[in-house]
């Protein structure tokens, strides 16, 4: 039974999945100075100030963080984490696509002023949003079929 740890026993999927969500953790950091003006979406509500940054901090930085360190160490536990903290995205992409039109609709208005090309910006952000829900999915099932290396510890 292998019990090693780190970079060198991670199959190949789980390092390219590594990588991505340490980059991920370092884009959530430089998205702190931005993030309370910007607002945080979760599961359509759009959050700003104080609670878009604990958000951001809690979601987005210390989940990956758990990530992270769950696939250097090897932890059994880390594969289910993992498939709950993508499920997660998931419903949160799911929810924010519901209702996305309603609340570009609302910006827009509250700007009096009109938009050409409006439902080509709609349709851009409707891509990039269905875009981030099948890479999650994807980085789900990589997960899944990875079970076994977690499991070997």
């Amino acid at each position: 039974m292998n019990t090693e740890n780190g970079w060198k026993p991670l199959p190949t999927s789980l390092k390219i999945l590594f990588v991505i969500f340490g980059l991920g953790v370092l884009s959530s950091i430089y998205s702190l100075f931005s993030v309370s003006e910007g607002g945080y979406s979760l599961f359509s509500f759009e959050l700003y100030g104080l609670s878009a940054i604990l958000l951001l901090l809690l979601i987005s930085i210390v989940g990956s963080s758990v990530i992270l360190l769950g696939f250097w160490k090897r932890y059994s536990w880390v594969w289910k984490y993992t498939l709950g903290y993508l499920i997660f995205m998931i419903l949160n992409g799911i929810l924010s696509m519901l209702n996305l039109s309603s609340k570009v609709s609302l910006i827009v208005s509250q700007l009096e002023i009109s938009i050409p090309g409006f439902d080509q910006i709609l349709y851009i952000i409707l891509v990039g949003i269905i875009l981030s829900i099948l890479i999650n999915l994807w980085f789900l099932i990589i997960v899944y079929r990875n079970d076994k290396y977690f499991l070997q510890n």
